[in-house]
């Protein structure tokens, strides 16, 4: 509340009534006279609180350019103080040229221009403020002139293509000036280009270079400017990727167009290593020079897997450089597999696994799986395919106990691989499927049969035949079936001698193969009658006597007496073959020898006899190697079971020596070791020897039979000339026993012992102690 309305309030309120009537009507007057007061500075104070008001500003016309415009705010009403200020489009007005505010009272503002221009031009406004309130008022200051240009005019404009290039048309004039923009003829209408006159290239290309033309014009005039877009074209390929393809051993072509302002160059280059023709001889680059830029080529002939790569190309000029990637993908024939193995392996199937190579940068489309027998006449060849995504597969229908070859090739759009590493294979065994062929029995003699065969065909083999079970009985028997196992031979025609039958009695005779897996069918049933026994002669024991390299030498004896008319000696080669008779008669010292043989290969002999009436049981068969040269004797096997090992004086002989030597040297040096220890030594004299210890030369025997003395036992410190070595040289004779004989040389130093007859010619066993019986016999064994 104002100070006079308190004022009153307190008068008025300060006054206090009255009860008599004079009281009444004094209060009445004065409450009157009060009120009055109060209403008057009430209406005083309130007419003193008015926000500013300012008057209209007088419309501004026919301006003209140079002229002086002033502009004066007045304000009609509003408690002062008053402040002014003045703006041009929303901004303060400030220190333009050829402007100035003039301050004439606290209720009046003045802006005066000098000389108008283009500048001033715009929307003027008066802003009047005080305690209570502000007020403002604008006018416009509108000068008509003919357009001109905002920006200074350029006739050449330079730009790179690639960049944004931005050129200024616009013009200032009043009213406001039209744009508009040709390039050539044509106007340029796109609004993204052409703003207000304002033309905006982004980014700027070799099409838009050339001549434009601006043009502004408006109610007071029309002005025009041209000027030349002038582009440098910086190097440059416009694909910056490609990918090629070419098949392995064609001639391939890469391509890279560069771009730009001449001079410009391309180089190539295969990883970090830069290509011209002094790389390779395969290599040739073309260049051709167009209107815009340089083509260049690259052809590769005859490429192959390593041309696949990345290539590259690199352009050049004073404006710039850029880089293009070629990708070149030879397709190939696929990478044989890798890692072929056979993992599970039955008697008819095998399951097969690998692993993939190189796929010839062309989908692998299958694998190919191949195998053949590795032996046999029926191996050509087999195969099938296998699925892509599949690297493993299992080969069926295979023949059991076989060897087969094997490997995998994989295949795509342009051909096979090649084969893989083989693998080597063989399947499970299963008994032979067919009974051995062309079986037969012949009658030997009055206890023996020869029975022969040939093997079943190969492909039913399900394996490698061990050998063979022979079986017979007497024909009509009730009792089982007895069975010799024969051991398998590369003969084309088996046979085997059946001893110990029983004479004048029909046997039947079945074959069958075995091997590792179980025995094959029985071949059908031969039947053979042993001969009569009761006037044929006994059968023979036959011994070698002596073996050269083109000869063999034997002799024979018969267990007992009887009238023997002719012998027949059969020798074949032990590999094979048909057997060779040589028939002797009236032998004197029951022996033979077989010439024109041939050195180092072993042969099978044996003997038998005829008494005219019948032929009786052969003998045991012998296996004698030849020599294969002077100096070298070889084994000699003997197939007769009932014969001892002792009994071979080639073997008992050797190894009694060796024996001996041996004795001879632990019994020597334990001896001359004890009297070492016990017996102190006189240091010799200067120049002579003390001999200790033992001697033992080595004991040397040759091929001939001839003998070298041995010298054994302690030496005692003697002259060494008193040691004698002495040797003695038998000549090995037709026949007779080695024996040894001790020669009393000198009692504790010396012996000596002498082959006094050839081995040839040994005692021969007693009829009664060799055994007759057929098991453990070597006809046990493959004949």
């Amino acid at each position: 509340m104002s100070t006079v309305s308190q004022k009153t309030a307190q008068i008025l309120g300060d006054r206090k009534p009255k009860r008599s009537s004079r009281v009444c009507n004094m209060i009445s007057i004065g409450s009157i006279r009060s009120l009055l007061i109060w209403t008057s500075l009430s209406i005083h104070y309130v007419q003193c609180q008015i926000p500013p008001q300012i008057a209209p500003f007088k419309v501004l016309e026919d301006l003209s350019e140079g002229k002086r415009v002033s502009l004066i705010c007045s304000v009609t009403s509003g408690s002062p103080p008053i402040s002014f200020s003045w703006s041009k489009g929303g901004r303060p007005v400030g220190p333009l040229t050829g402007i100035k505010i003039i301050h004439f009272d606290e209720f009046q503002d003045q802006l005066q221009i000098e000389k108008l221009r283009s500048e001033h031009v715009g929307n003027y406004t008066c802003n009047a403020k005080n305690s209570f309130g502000t007020d403002q008022m604008s006018v416009a200051v509108a000068l008509k002139f003919k357009p001109f240009w905002r920006t200074e005019e350029r006739r050449r404009i330079l730009a790179v293509t690639g960049e944004k290039v931005q050129v200024d048309c616009r013009a200032v004039g009043h009213p406001e000036p039209t744009v508009k923009i040709f390039k050539g003829i044509m106007e340029i209408n796109d609004p993204q280009l052409n703003v207000n006159g304002l033309l905006t290239i982004d980014p700027v290309s070799f099409a838009d270079r050339g001549e434009y033309q601006c043009e502004a014009s408006n109610s007071l005039g029309r002005i025009s400017s041209s000027f030349t877009l002038i582009l440098s074209v910086p190097a440059r390929f416009k694909e910056k990727t490609s990918v090629v393809t070419s098949r392995r051993s064609e001639t391939t072509t890469l391509k890279c167009y560069a771009v730009g302002d001449h001079p410009i160059s391309v180089v190539w280059s295969k990883g970090n290593v830069k290509l011209d023709k002094r790389t390779s001889s395969r290599y040739q680059i073309i260049e051709s020079i167009t209107t815009d830029g340089l083509s260049s080529e690259l052809r590769i002939r005859e490429t192959d897997r390593a041309d696949s790569a990345l290539y590259s190309c690199h352009t050049e000029n004073k404006f710039g450089n850029d880089d293009r990637k070629v990708k070149l993908v030879v397709k190939d024939v696929p990478g044989a597999p890798q890692d072929v193995r056979v993992k599970d392996i039955w008697s008819r199937s095998v399951s097969v696994y690998w692993t993939p190579s190189y796929d010839g940068n062309s989908p692998i489309s299958k694998y190919i799986v191949n195998y053949w027998k590795q032996h046999g006449v029926s191996n050509r060849p087999q195969e099938f395919g296998v699925p892509s995504a599949q690297h493993f597969t299992l080969v069926r229908d295979l023949q059991p106990g076989t060897q087969y070859v094997l490997n995998v090739l994989a295949e795509n759009s342009i051909g096979k691989s090649e084969g893989s590493r083989t693998v080597t294979f063989t399947t499970n065994d299963e008994e032979p499927e067919a009974p051995p062929l062309d079986v037969n029995a012949l009658t030997q003699g009055p206890t023996t049969v020869l029975v022969s065969w040939k093997a079943p065909q190969k492909d039913t083999w399900n394996g490698d035949i061990e050998g063979y079970y022979i079986g017979f009985k007497p024909k009509n028997s009730n009792g089982s079936t007895s069975y010799k196992k024969v051991e398998q031979k590369n003969n084309i025609t088996h046979e085997y001698i059946l001893q110990g039958l029983n004479k004048g009695t029909e046997y039947e005779i079945t074959v069958q193969a075995y091997n590792h897996a179980g025995s094959g069918p029985i071949s059908p049933q031969r039947l053979v009658m042993t001969r009569p026994g009761e006037d044929s002669p006994d059968v023979p024991r036959l011994f070698v006597d002596a073996v050269t390299m083109d000869s063999i030498k034997v002799h024979w004896q018969l267990r007992t007496g009887g009238q023997i008319l002719n012998y027949t000696v059969h020798h074949r080669q032990a590999d094979g073959g048909a057997w060779l008779e040589n028939v002797i008669v009236n032998s004197t010292d029951n022996s033979y020898a077989l010439t024109g043989l041939r050195s180092g290969t072993t042969y099978e002999i044996f003997l038998t006899a005829s008494n005219g009436a019948m032929k009786g049981d052969p003998s045991q068969i012998l296996k004698i190697q030849t020599l294969r040269s002077p100096d070298i004797l070889v084994e000699i096997f003997e197939s007769d079971g009932d014969l001892p090992i002792y009994m071979n004086m080639y073997l008992t002989v050797p190894a009694a020596a060796l024996a001996l030597a041996i004795i001879v040297i632990v019994v020597s040096s334990c001896i001359c070791c004890r009297q070492m220890k016990n017996v102190q030594q006189p240091v010799p004299p200067q120049g002579e020897m003390a001999l200790y210890g033992t001697m033992v030369p080595q004991r040397y025997m040759d091929a001939a039979g001839n003998e070298v003395t041995v010298t054994y036992g302690t030496v005692p410190p003697v002259d060494p000339g008193a040691i004698q070595l002495q040797a003695q040289t038998v000549q090995m004779q037709t026949a007779g026993t080695a024996t040894v004989v001790p020669t009393i040389a000198n009692a504790n130093t010396t012996g000596t012992w002498s082959r006094k007859e050839a081995p040839k010619n040994r005692p021969l066993p007693v009829p009664s102690e060799a055994s007759d019986k057929a098991t453990g016999h070597l006809y046990d064994s493959a004949q």
